[in-house]
């Protein structure tokens, strides 16, 4: 879906449906909704790009941080590197490995996202320069619409934004259609250069994980039916056994003695299973907190018993491990045990942490 100054274009990804072009009323969006609605029928989920008439864009030099962190920076003050109120409420965007950055007002996209929600879970709202070269080329030059001044042209390297141009006589080569399927192919990617308010970012990786364990939970019970199936098949067949060595058993006893001994494998091999079962890979967890924590992390301390783990460390935002853990998915009932406390060691800042979780 990509959404400009009175100018809107959609497609329904997968279907024959013909896609819509139109116009709508900003200060109406559940009017474009109910439209949309009747023309595609009920969907499963939405992507939208926000027009550069509805953006601010600038290159902006921050820290080398993650995009995360970079975001951050740029909501607490956004009026230092755009020009915009102080006081008011915005949404900051990324384009990766560039230093380009896009902002909008969180309120008029807030009432869009909401008005969008009502048909279907808002996935994605990227801002139009990103969709657009996702869409129309990885390294070139090409020119998107403008709902301020008609036209912009953006330089793609890459797969990714790093200019963007305006300019009253551009050519556009790259239309709304094809930016709404650009917004639409990110519906699955990582959530770095999106442009959304932090509540629909938590709710779209819930989302995102409550599918990865449903997936997890249907490939358990696939296993388990097959297993099941496999041991189902196995009886049948030890119950001819069975029968056949009653009819001659004189002359079977080797032949019970062996089902003898490999039903006393079988329990032995369900026992050891059960045993081992039972425990936490602890291997594996360390291995998911390596490629977790971001660099400058240093953990002083780790605690574990059985499926209960206390880390406890230093690292440059002590603040962010909980939320780090709690997003992975890897943990449940991840918590802070403590205020943190910031010092000065070897001449950078740094904060400690404590933080007790679950593994799954």
């Amino acid at each position: 879906m990509f959404l400009e100054h009175g100018v809107v274009a959609a497609v329904l990804v997968g279907a024959s449906d013909a896609p819509f072009e139109g116009e709508w009323d900003e200060g109406h969006p559940e009017e474009l909704v109910a439209r949309l609605r009747e023309r595609f029928g009920a969907i499963t989920r939405v992507a939208l790009a926000a027009g550069l008439g509805m953006l601010h864009v600038k290159p902006v030099q921050l820290p080398d941080v993650s995009i995360a962190e970079r975001r951050r920076i740029l909501s607490l003050e956004p009026d230092r590197f755009f020009p915009v109120p102080e006081n008011g409420r915005y949404v900051v965007g990324l384009s990766s490995e560039s230093s380009l950055a896009f902002l909008t007002a969180a309120a008029p996209l807030e009432r869009i996202a909401s008005a969008f929600a009502s048909w279907a879970p808002v996935d994605r709202i990227d801002a139009a320069p990103v969709a657009a070269a996702r869409a129309c080329g990885a390294t070139a030059q090409i020119g998107i619409p403008d709902g301020r001044i008609g036209a912009a042209t953006l330089e793609v390297v890459n797969g990714r934004v790093s200019s963007v141009r305006r300019s009253t006589r551009g050519a556009i080569e790259c239309t709304a259609l094809e930016i709404a399927r650009g917004a639409a192919m990110g519906l699955d990617l990582s959530l770095d250069d999106a442009l959304m308010p932090e509540p629909i970012m938590r709710a779209v990786l819930r989302r995102r994980t409550g599918r990865v364990v449903t997936a997890g939970v249907t490939a358990l019970f696939a296993l388990v039916f097959a297993l099941w199936a496999v041991d189902r098949s196995r009886e049948r067949l030890l119950q001819r056994v069975n029968a056949a060595i009653a009819a001659d058993s004189s002359r079977a006893a080797p032949a019970l003695a062996l089902v003898d001994s490999l039903g006393a494998s079988a329990r032995e091999r369900a026992a050891v299973a059960e045993v081992t079962g039972a425990r936490v890979n602890v291997v594996a967890v360390l291995a998911t907190l390596s490629s977790l924590l971001p660099p400058g992390v240093v953990l002083q301390k780790v605690e574990t018993q059985g499926r209960d783990w206390r880390i406890e460390g230093t690292a440059r935002a002590g603040a962010n491990i909980v939320a780090l853990l709690d997003r992975s998915g890897t943990f449940e009932d991840v918590r802070t045990l403590g205020a943190s406390s910031r010092y000065i060691d070897a001449g950078r800042p740094v904060e400690t942490f404590a933080v007790a979780f679950r593994a799954r």
